[in-house]
């Protein structure tokens, strides 16, 4: 897949491994989201949004288990390429997402990747499968 992925600026996906969203050349940096079943809202980091062009016209405020809050900036979608496991990628869309300045890694909200036709298998030995309606992971 070398078309430029709607919701990065311009950046073209090249064949990495699963949970990679995209390639920048002109960066020469591959971002990657991890999934994660507690987040109500895709949280992105400053990396992650170099990349993301989605809005940014609304502010939430995350909490942190140690009471610490974070403001997150954005609202648009969080739309990602993923491959699957027949080796084909596939444009996904996660949910909203917003830029937490101090955010080390991108979270990719599960509860919200639901709500536009992705779901998520626990392994017993540790990871998940992501899998969409029609049952690709």
């Amino acid at each position: 897949m070398t078309d430029a992925v709607p919701g990065f600026r311009g950046a073209a996906v090249f064949p990495a491994e699963v949970g990679a969203v995209a390639v920048s050349p002109s960066l020469a940096v591959l971002e990657r989201g991890v999934p994660d079943s507690g987040a109500s809202a895709c949280v992105l980091s400053p990396a992650f949004a170099k990349l993301w062009d989605g809005a940014r016209d609304h502010e939430v405020v995350y909490h942190g288990f140690d009471q610490n809050q974070q403001v997150g900036v954005g609202g648009g979608l969080v739309v990602v390429a993923m491959q699957d496991s027949g080796g084909v990628w596939r444009k996904r869309t996660w949910g909203r997402g917003y830029v937490v300045g101090k955010a080390k890694d991108t979270l990719l909200s599960i509860p919200s990747a639901q709500r536009f036709g992705m779901g998520a298998e626990f392994l017993p030995a540790g990871g998940a499968n992501m899998t969409d309606v029609d049952g690709r992971r």
